[in-house]
């Protein structure tokens, strides 16, 4: 994305950044990676810093009112290229397996107060998967920004992509304590009609 920056309503000059994601279909245990070149050689604004992040954005309607917000789940930044500066390059990486929330021991199902299982604790207390509903919303974006010195009047180089996460299942619950992953759950065969409330 090539960009004018204006600082002050002065142009400043071009700045242009690539940026490269690994994938964009993630566990809530995986790793993000991105490759971030910025070229600041034709710009005269110094680019403070270049941040990495996971970003939440949802809705919700109400009647005739619709709430939008976004917000910062997870971010790595690092310090930007000087003014005049090309061939700048940097990998970051985001652990979402830091991203946890906590969980209530007890839910109310039909009424009545019940402990949440194990396997609901698990899934609830990660990053959960995107949600497309009648009158509410949430997705996530993985987010490259940059961030120039000054009073910046203009859009600064950025790239975005939608991510998608997969919910995954603690192999805890089913006999097994290994580490997350694809290939040894698929050594498990489950019983579609457990309930996890009988925990």
């Amino acid at each position: 994305m090539n960009s004018n920056i204006n600082v002050c309503c002065s142009n400043k000059g071009n700045a242009s950044l690539k940026a490269k994601f690994s994938k964009n279909v993630f566990t809530p245990q995986e790793t993000a990676h991105g490759q971030i070149e910025l070229d600041n050689s034709s710009c005269q604004a110094r680019c403070m810093r270049v941040t990495f992040a996971i970003l939440q954005q949802f809705s919700q309607k109400i009647e005739h009112h619709t709430y939008r917000d976004t917000i910062t789940i997870l971010d790595s930044s690092s310090e930007g290229p000087a003014a005049g500066q090309g061939d700048w390059k940097q990998e970051s990486v985001l652990e979402m397996s830091k991203i946890k929330y906590e969980v209530a021991d007890m839910k109310k199902k039909k009424g009545v107060q019940k402990k949440v299982s194990l396997e609901d604790k698990f899934l609830m207390a990660s990053l959960q998967p995107a949600c497309h509903a009648p009158k509410f919303t949430n997705e996530y974006i993985l987010k490259v920004q940059t961030h120039y010195e000054g009073c910046i009047c203009s859009d600064t180089p950025h790239a975005e992509i939608k991510m998608t996460i997969v919910p995954l299942l603690d192999p805890a619950c089913f006999c097994s304590s290994q580490s997350h992953s694809f290939t040894e759950l698929a050594h498990y065969s489950v019983n579609p009609t457990h309930d996890p409330d009988q925990h």
